[in-house]
């Protein structure tokens, strides 16, 4: 076999008329491949150009939901508030009753007879609700009976109402309000 010497090879291929192949013969004993090569089965095999880039792969599954985050700061404090409610409580009826001499949680109310009255809250507190119960006098169900008035008082701290009894039996009449400081 006829070899070209060395100046006429180099020159071949600094002119592009030899192509230089992209795997050749594996270093013999010991010595390092070339930088950026690697031996594989017997053969030396260099990297070329990089080719362009690939479409995109498909979409992978959804991973696993990540561990709970810090707390964040405190937020800073709200604005005061423009008002409100305090000292919340319920008052009730009561009826001195001058035949019994006793102070009673309820209002007669006799037979073809009428009751009512102003409930008030104390001390410039206003009035948030207001309700009404009617029993017989051994607390069954009310019957015959007519509210003839049921309203705010103008100063928002009371109540007034009256009833009338149609039926023959006597029957208790209890007012309840709620009331609390406002402001």
């Amino acid at each position: 076999m006829r070899t070209l010497p060395a100046v006429v090879a180099l020159t071949l291929l600094s002119l592009g008329a030899v192509a230089a192949p992209s795997a050749t013969a594996a270093p013999r004993g010991g010595e390092e491949p070339p930088h950026g090569c690697t031996s594989s089965h017997g053969r030396l095999v260099c990297p070329g150009k990089p080719g362009p880039p690939g479409p995109p792969g498909p979409q992978g599954p959804r991973g696993p939901q990540g561990p709970q985050g810090v707390a964040g700061p405190q937020g800073p404090q709200g604005p005061k508030s423009e008002g409100g409610l305090s000292g919340l409580h319920r008052i009730s009826t009561k009826h001195w009753d001058a035949f019994s001499s006793t102070e009673l949680d309820y209002v007669p109310l006799y037979p073809r007879g009428g009751a009512g009255g102003d409930l008030r809250c104390p001390g410039g507190e206003k009035l948030i609700n207001f309700g009404w119960q009617i029993t017989g006098m051994q607390n069954q169900p009310p019957r015959d009976f007519v509210i003839l008035h049921s309203y705010p008082s103008e100063d928002g701290a009371g109540w007034s109402f009256s009833v009338v009894s149609t039926g023959g039996d006597t029957q208790k009449l209890r007012t309840y309000a709620m009331c609390a400081k406002t402001t």
